[in-house]
């Protein structure tokens, strides 16, 4: 079964690479696509997989949830039990994985087929377009003119893929490899426990989960895009929606279809982000969500929410411990001042591991020189969650500053600051950083931030985000990149791409310090290059 998967998925790359010699695309569509695979780095592609293991345990402890609920529920009901914990599950489970695993080695060798990358529809390459646009026996498939020429417009394109492609094409295959071993550890999990509760043992069970009927298929293909955040939601259906209504302003203008491509580089996957991360961040929206699910039949569904409420409280219940201990630091401040003193006890968005150590050994969890801090925002759902509640904590503090004894008031200010921090932390999240900019700027008028982020994102077609990366990794102190004038900023920016930053000023902190690039203690390539979880080491004077 697997080899006739393998030929299959070898016959879809080579139908792939047919079409792409037989219909070259316009020059504005490899353009939105070197924009989505320029803005990724390296360290991007192991948040990727850092994200999809922090997302390992949750789905765990969330089953665990559902399971005895289920139980109860199939008694009382008398229907069939649709939730079941078997260790052995994780066996098949980590195959799978590894077989997913031999599966995005091979693709990033020969070429990813069309379903892998979900927003990214089809791969650049580089050196095939470059072959193309000038060898002749390359370009025999080439469409052609009256004349039996190949069009000055179609060669023009194969060079741009081929210029523009080079750094995109390992990016996109950088994330088959980040999202193929989750999504078969999850399909052949679900199909263990499915093929389990319908009774199948030994051979009958391997052969249910190697040809599985098209109702158990649905269900593990469905579980494994939600795994990897894939999945057709309510959330990313009114997201593409939104995107697609955008686009149709001027439907046959390629550049516009790139300005719009530079405020999403990506729709879908951000939008299951944020949807999965409210299932979690409001246990009420989950059990809203389980009530309808079972009120239609939809039972494992149910199940699946009411076990997402539960796990959702006991993040906020580990995030209330960790912030009354002083363990656990939330989004920076608007204010500079403020910024640089929260900055100079510990780092946004962070979490002190050795001082939780000291913690749970009964010792002092306050800051100590030589802590090692991790940001807990690349740690996938559960770091965006904990930063939610976070950031609800510290609102909530502000306004309690405003009433006195009135515990109405006081609960209806934990509602108020939710309502308040959701929406604006999400928008925070580095894959929505144009959409936001843009926002702020309409609402406020200030339109520097949104200019400089749209403009880094342009820049990044012809100088991908990795060369930033790399500067950042050979320099000392950060630059101070803003401007008097929006040209002088766009100059910087550039600069910034191309080692061209020593003669710009440095950045200082509230006490007029230089601010250094890479943190104290830290090798700066493997911070910048690899550090997805930007562990460092706290330097308190």
């Amino acid at each position: 079964f697997h080899k006739a998967e393998d030929v299959r998925d070898k016959a879809q790359i080579e139908m792939m690479k047919y079409m792409q010699d037989m219909t070259p695309r316009k020059f504005w569509g490899i353009m939105s696509q070197a924009l989505q695979g320029n803005l990724l780095t390296v360290k991007s592609l192991l948040v990727n997989i850092l994200g999809n293991i922090g997302n390992i345990p949750i789905s765990t402890v969330g089953k665990t949830i559902a399971f005895p609920v289920d139980v109860v529920w199939s008694y009382v009901f008398n229907t069939q039990r649709t939730i079941i914990i078997d260790p052995r599950a994780n066996i098949a489970g980590w195959k799978g994985a590894w077989r997913g695993t031999k599966k995005a080695i091979r693709q990033m060798q020969t070429g990813v087929d069309v379903a892998s990358k979900a927003e990214i529809q089809i791969g650049f390459r580089p050196f095939r377009a470059w072959a193309q646009a000038f060898s002749k026996e390359s370009a025999e498939l080439l469409p052609r003119t009256k004349e039996g020429k190949v069009s000055m417009q179609d060669r023009i394109n194969k060079i741009a893929e081929g210029i523009f492609g080079m750094e995109a094409e390992p990016m996109f295959k950088g994330l088959v490899l980040g999202d193929k071993p989750f999504y078969h550890r999850v399909e052949a999990m679900t199909l263990y426990r499915l093929g389990k509760l319908k009774g199948f043992k030994g051979k009958g069970l391997e052969t249910f989960i190697q040809f599985p009927p098209k109702w158990a298929e649905e269900i593990a293909v469905r579980e494994a895009k939600e795994a990897t955040f894939q999945e057709d939601s309510g959330a990313s259906r009114v997201a593409l929606s939104i995107s697609r209504t955008i686009d149709n302003v001027f439907q046959s203008s390629g550049l516009w279809q790139f300005m719009t491509r530079t405020l999403k580089p990506y729709v879908k996957t951000p939008a299951n982000i944020i949807s999965q991360t409210f299932d979690m961040a409001i246990p009420p929206l989950s059990m809203l969500k389980a009530a309808n699910d079972l009120r239609f039949g939809r039972q494992r569904q149910g199940m699946e929410n009411i076990g997402k409420a539960g796990v959702g409280l006991m993040l906020w219940a580990a995030a209330r411990a960790l912030l009354e201990a002083g363990l656990m630091s939330g989004s920076p401040d608007k204010e500079k001042k403020i910024r640089d003193t929260e900055r100079a006890v510990m780092p946004p968005n962070s979490i002190n591991i050795s001082g939780l150590q000291r913690k749970i050994n009964g010792g002092d969890p306050s800051y100590q020189d030589g802590d090692e801090v991790v940001s807990y925002t690349k740690l996938g759902i559960p770091g965006m969650v904990m930063g939610i509640h976070a950031n609800v904590y510290h609102q909530k503090e502000q306004l309690m500053k405003q009433v006195a004894d009135d515990e109405d008031a006081k609960a209806a200010l934990t509602l108020l600051s939710s309502a308040l921090v959701i929406p604006t932390y999400a928008l925070e999240q580095s894959f929505l950083q144009g959409t936001s900019a843009l926002i702020t700027a309409i609402s406020e008028g200030r339109y520097e931030n949104w200019l400089n982020t749209w403009f880094k994102a342009v820049a990044s077609v012809p100088l991908p985000n990795t060369l930033d990366q790399l500067n950042r990794a050979s320099r000392q102190y950060i630059p101070e990149l803003r401007g008097d004038s929006t040209w002088e900023r766009f100059g910087n920016i550039i600069r910034n791409k191309l080692w061209m930053t020593d003669d710009l000023p440095i950045k200082t902190d509230l006490w007029g310090e230089p601010i250094k690039q890479t943190p104290e203690g830290s090798n700066p390539w493997i911070y910048q290059m690899f550090n997805a979880a930007n562990l460092q080491e706290l330097s308190i004077q």
